[in-house]
């Protein structure tokens, strides 16, 4: 039989999708909903012919593929991954291949909206549920609205540019930023073209909406921080590195009336030890932003797909 092993099903996708689907009755699957690391990671691909691998989730380096001597494919989920080694996989003569899924941009800009909404209107402190059944409590901050507020986005991709249409809906100014953004480019979207230093001086929330690279890390730092309003609500549903975390927890903590909302981490899964959970100015959920039944259905057909087209 061929040996399959999927790791990091954290939602229990494929351990639903493909064990008992009697179609992929010649193939050996081991569905691994934890991460794994080290010999713990290395015992569990022993003989694994087909590697299952969830877009940015365990780390697959040189190392890893080159003691996987039975490894002959990958199949990544999403249009392209950061936790595998290509480079390497191209020398060792490993197939690599995408499931891409559905559209995942729409999801990310739902929960975008989820987070900042939430955070913007203290949702937190407002809920009633078995937990909190109190109708008011004393130190509540009464919530601000969002019309009339700026939204800074740092980056009007295509995701940025649905973050913008939910803010004009609410009445938001909107300004935008990246190194290679034009007047030319923001205007169809009713965006302001404006400077870094002007987006951050000026927005009562700021978006971050940029792919992660060698130029774009700790794109927010020290002097970045010092310009910014002290009750900013700063969004992160891109990637965790765009913001220099040790200067973001100072801040966080100067300023206790900004809010940081983040859905995305340096080290995922979170540690229950990290210093977000010691500060109440932060808003997180764990990296939900791309998940969505449509999205994780185009995952398992095309994962599907592409285990039979192997087995032909």
């Amino acid at each position: 039989m061929i040996k399959v092993t999927v790791l990091d099903d954290w939602e229990s996708l494929f351990h639903q999708s493909l064990l008992g689907n009697h179609a992929l009755a010649a193939f050996d699957i081991t569905v691994y909903k934890e991460s794994l690391r080290g010999n713990d990671l290395l015992n569990a691909l022993k003989d694994t012919e087909i590697l299952v691998l969830f877009r940015e989730r365990t780390p697959i380096d040189k190392t890893v593929l080159t003691a996987c001597t039975s490894l002959k494919r990958i199949i990544c989920t999403g249009a392209q991954t950061r936790n595998l080694d290509s480079d390497a996989a191209r020398e060792l003569n490993i197939e690599v291949s995408y499931a891409k899924g559905g559209n995942s941009k729409e999801s990310t800009c739902e929960i975008t909206w989820l987070l900042l909404i939430a955070a913007f209107k203290r949702l937190s402190k407002l809920a009633l549920h078995p937990e909190h059944r109190r109708w008011r409590v004393d130190d509540i901050a009464i919530p601000r609205k969002l019309k009339g507020k700026t939204l800074g986005l740092i980056g009007l991709g295509h995701i940025g540019q649905k973050v913008a249409t939910v803010a004009q809906a609410f009445g938001m100014r909107v300004m935008a930023w990246s190194p290679h953004l034009t007047v030319e480019r923001a205007a169809p979207y009713s965006v302001q073209c404006v400077d870094k230093q002007e987006l951050l001086s000026s927005a009562d929330v700021i978006s971050l909406h940029m792919v992660l690279s060698e130029s774009t890390k700790h794109l927010l730092s020290e002097e970045d921080f010092a310009v910014m309003k002290p009750a900013v609500c700063i969004v992160n549903t891109s990637r965790a590195e765009l913001v220099e975390q040790s200067r973001l927890l100072a801040f966080l903590k100067e300023n206790p009336q900004a809010i940081y909302v983040t859905d995305v981490f340096e080290q995922e899964p979170l540690s229950a030890t990290h210093p977000f959970y010691d500060i109440d100015n932060v808003v997180m959920t764990g990296h939900w932003g791309f998940i969505c039944d449509e999205v994780y259905e185009g995952f398992a057909r095309e994962v599907t797909e592409q285990l039979l087209a192997y087995q032909h």
